[in-house]
């Protein structure tokens, strides 16, 4: 019902609670093109992406016009730009690190890096004839990348995959 929804509304609609949960959920259920597409939207009421175009560089109090310009009350999805986008999801370590990003036909580049208790992680990926899949892992930890159903084994330091 949810899917069914945002699939038709095309942007978020939910205040301040729901702006974190929706695109959990869509996250989770494996929705992620339309998580995607909500974050990304260009709805000036709650766009983030209308944010952007006017020239934001931090998150408005009120998307359409403005309040605070350095505002957190919108922010709580940014954890799923590296959490569920990159894929550094260390909530779920326990004993090996599965680094799975989230690949869209949307997004056909992303990178980044968490610094977190198990160390340093990045993660970058680009999406075109081929994709290409650069994932830094600190020391001490066994990790793997999962694509689709490929599950590859991460080696400390710098790793590098192209499909």
């Amino acid at each position: 019902a949810l899917s069914r929804k945002y699939d038709k509304l095309g942007y978020l609609d939910s205040g301040i609670c729901g702006a974190y949960i929706v695109p959990y959920v869509l996250f989770s259920g494996g929705r992620g093109d339309l998580a995607i597409d909500l974050l990304s939207s260009e709805n000036p009421d709650i766009g983030y992406k209308a944010m952007m175009n006017r020239g934001a560089t931090t998150l408005y109090e009120y998307p359409k016009c403005g309040g605070s310009a350095d505002h957190p009350m919108f922010g709580a999805p940014s954890e799923f730009l590296f959490t569920r986008l990159l894929g550094i999801d260390i909530e779920s370590y326990k004993g090996e690190l599965i680094i799975e990003p989230c690949i869209t036909s949307k997004v056909k580049y992303a990178k980044g890096r968490l610094d977190t208790y198990l160390g340093r992680i990045s993660v970058g990926f680009s999406l075109s004839d081929k994709a290409v899949f650069e994932i830094e892992i600190p020391s001490g930890i066994n990790a793997s990348l999962k694509v689709g159903e490929k599950l590859l084994p991460l080696s400390a330091g710098q790793n590098r995959f192209e499909f």
